[in-house]
């Protein structure tokens, strides 16, 4: 995990568990407004944590297609060479069911 994963995970936690022992008196003291901060502060690090893990995907996925591609890709003449023997064998067998 990376060092903003861990960042952005551990305040959305450290939030969420102050918000769940402070609700009773911060609704006492302040009213239900000052719960509006607190909700404000959950959704800015979900977002927060969201956006690094949808990065990482990306990156992932990202070197992922790049390995594939580099494995796939072969010579154009081999291809060519498989694509005609594949083409010739086809003919032959039309050719043995048509006599």
């Amino acid at each position: 995990m990376g060092r903003l994963t861990a960042l952005t995970v551990s305040a959305l936690v450290t939030v969420i568990v102050f918000l769940a022992l402070a609700r009773p008196l911060l609704l006492e003291l302040l009213g239900p407004e000052a719960l509006l901060l607190a909700y404000a502060a959950v959704a800015i690090t979900t977002g927060a944590t969201v956006y690094v893990l949808l990065r990482r995907v990306t990156t992932v996925f990202a070197r992922r297609r790049e390995t594939v591609s580099e494995s796939t890709d072969t010579d154009p003449q081999e291809e060519q060479r498989i694509e005609d023997e594949l083409v010739e064998k086809e003919l032959k067998q039309l050719s043995s069911e048509s006599s």
